[in-house]
Formats: structure tokens, C-alpha cells, sequence
């Protein structure tokens, strides 16, 4: 028997145990890019400009992409899991998808950066409109500087698959590879990478969390004790109700004393 045959009967059983992430994925589209597009519309209009707003913003156009882009390749990477020949559109896409994670993680950690800096430290020199700019372009450039790797690395796949005693080879374009010891480098680099992305912004957002949580109790300490203002402030209302008393009863006490004489 022809081994595309075999090769295709094998990958139609192959989709039906895949079907699960398939259907992920399509849901995930499905509500991605229209999610996506209203944020971008929202912050557009609706808000004035700011870092926030800014980054935000790239952080929406990126995901927008990814959505667009990557997963219709997703899908059809399930698809034709054991049948996928074209070498270059699996290098494409995987580089693709690893920049755009990239760079969404850079954006986070930067946004992260960003708060830490206005909550823990407003005295200090702040990521303003002016250098925004500057934070993202530099996010990007250190995902494409990150991502050259993936496009150089990434292979097609060969498997050995098994039907009815014949044996052929499945091709398959698979995101995370380890076919060299370069590869099994860069891959447990980028494990390493988003680890630390991920400890970054779980530590900052603790101390932002923390640093708000302080404030807000010594806001509401203050609220509830009186200032030396407002003492000394009570204390002038009362010594101004006191002298009118002393002063009405000084009157009364002289007019008395006028009435004894008469």
C-alpha cells in the first residue's frame, strides 16, 4: 500500500484524539479577535493618552495578531499532524508564535515596571508618554533578537508510525523540539526565560499589592485620629463658647450688685 495512504489513514485517527485541543483553539479565536478588536476600538476613543493606555494598547494589537495569524496555523498543524511537508511555513509560523509571546511578555513585565515605580516609588524618575515609546521598541527589538533562533533551529519533525505492521514516516511541525543539542539549549532557555517573566511580575505585583494594602490602612488611621490641627481647632471653639458664658455671667453679677445699692 502507498505510504500516503497509511500516512493519512493514520493522521485522521490522530486528528480524532486531538480533537479537543482543535475545538480550544477554534473557541479561543472565535472570541479573541472580535475581544481584542473592541479594546483596541475602546482604548483608542475613549481613553486619553497615557503610559497605561499605550501599553495596554500594543499589548491588544498583539494578541489581536496572534489570534489572526497563529492559530488558523494551529489548527491546521493539528490537522495534519503527521502530514505536515512545508518546511518553511512551520519555521514562519513557530517564529511567529514565539515572538508574539515574546513580546507580550516584555510589554507585561514593562506595564508591571511601570506601577511599581508610581505605587513604591513616585518621587523617583517615571516611565512617562515621552519614553514609552522607547520601552516598547526596545520590548520588540529584544523579542526579535530572542526569536532568531527559532527560525534557524526549527525542523520538520520525523516520526516513525506504525499501521498494521507497515511502517512510514509522519512529518510533524511541532512548536517545541529538541532534535540537537542546540535546540534542547534554546528551548530550555526559553523555559528559563518565561520562569523568571513569570517570578518578575508575581514579586512585583506582590510589592505593589503590599505597598496600596499600607496605604490604604494608614489613610484610614488618619481619617479616624485627629490631627494637632483639629485639636487645637476644637480647642479654639471652646475657649470661644467659654468667654461669652464668662462675659454674661460677669454682666449678671455686677447688674445684681447695682440692684443691691439702689
Amino acid at each position: 500500500m502507498d505510504d500516503d495512504i497509511i500516512r493519512e489513514r493514520i493522521n485522521d485517527k490522530e486528528i480524532h484524539r486531538l480533537l479537543a485541543p482543535i475545538v480550544y483553539l477554534v473557541v479561543l479565536m472565535v472570541v479573541g479577535i472580535p475581544g481584542n478588536l473592541t479594546v483596541l476600538m475602546i482604548y483608542r476613543q475613549k481613553y486619553s493618552k497615557s503610559v497605561y493606555r499605550t501599553i495596554i494598547w500594543n499589548l491588544a494589537m498583539t494578541d489581536f495578531l496572534f489570534c489572526t495569524l497563529t492559530f488558523p496555523f494551529n489548527i491546521g498543524r493539528l490537522i495534519r499532524y503527521f502530514t505536515f511537508y512545508e518546511l518553511w511555513v512551520c519555521k514562519a509560523f513557530t517564529t511567529l508564535i514565539v515572538f508574539f509571546i515574546m513580546y507580550s511578555s516584555h510589554l507585561l513585565v514593562t506595564l508591571a515596571f511601570h506601577r511599581f515605580r508610581q505605587v513604591c516609588m513616585p518621587l523617583r524618575r517615571q516611565v512617562t508618554t515621552e519614553n514609552v515609546k522607547y520601552w516598547i521598541i526596545g520590548s520588540f527589538f529584544l523579542a526579535v533578537f530572542l526569536d532568531i533562533p527559532e527560525c534557524v533551529l526549527q525542523p520538520i519533525d520525523e516520526q516513525t508510525l506504525k499501521d498494521e505492521n507497515v511502517t512510514v514516516t509522519g512529518y510533524v511541525c511541532a512548536v517545541s523540539f529538541k532534535n540537537n543539542i542546540y535546540a534542547e539549549v534554546y528551548n530550555g532557555f526559553l523555559t528559563f526565560l518565561f520562569t523568571l517573566y513569570a517570578t518578575i511580575l508575581f514579586v512585583l505585583y506582590i510589592v505593589i499589592g503590599r505597598k496600596m494594602y499600607l496605604q490604604r490602612r494608614m489613610r484610614q488611621e488618619t481619617m479616624h485620629t485627629p490631627s494637632h490641627a483639629d485639636e487645637l481647632s476644637s480647642k479654639i471653639t471652646k475657649i470661644a463658647v467659654t468667654l461669652p458664658k464668662k462675659k454674661d455671667l460677669q454682666t449678671k453679677t455686677t447688674s445684681d450688685q447695682v440692684s443691691d445699692l439702689d
